[in-house]
């Protein structure tokens, strides 16, 4: 418990606060590039590409809208579920299952580019919550 009120405590400090908006946009943005998915126009017809790509889209728009409007308010609760999303979202399945979500190399560079960009953010986020005032 005491945790979740240092999170509270954190997430009202002004840089903290600052960051959880970018991070927000940055979410929103990522709930955006699904919706465009969803309606092709990203490249092929989103009827044509692999089922587990089209329910990684809708989990994913799901999971970024609400993490971002969380973040955007600054709820603490909203860190939780974005840490457990990227993580859970994000990290397993584009390593653990990675060969299920390559079908060029380009593929593979897509991949490793998103899991250092979520890595970096994730670095940041614990750094500004774990920060004393």
């Amino acid at each position: 418990m005491d945790a979740f009120f240092s999170l509270s405590a954190a997430v009202i400090r002004p840089w903290t606060g600052v960051y959880l908006r970018v991070l927000a946009l940055v979410l929103g943005y990522g709930a955006l590039a699904h919706v465009s998915n969803m309606l092709g126009w990203t490249g092929e017809p989103w009827w044509q590409t692999p089922w587990h790509w089209r329910v990684m889209d809708v989990i994913l728009l799901a999971f970024n809208a609400i993490a971002a409007w969380g973040l955007w308010l600054k709820y603490p609760w909203a860190v939780v579920w974005t840490v457990m999303g990227i993580i859970l979202l994000q990290f397993v399945p584009y390593t653990l299952f990675r060969a299920a979500f390559v079908r060029t190399p380009e593929d593979i560079q897509t991949l490793n580019g998103l899991l250092g960009t979520e890595g970096l953010l994730l670095i940041v986020l614990f750094l500004l919550i774990g920060l004393k005032k």
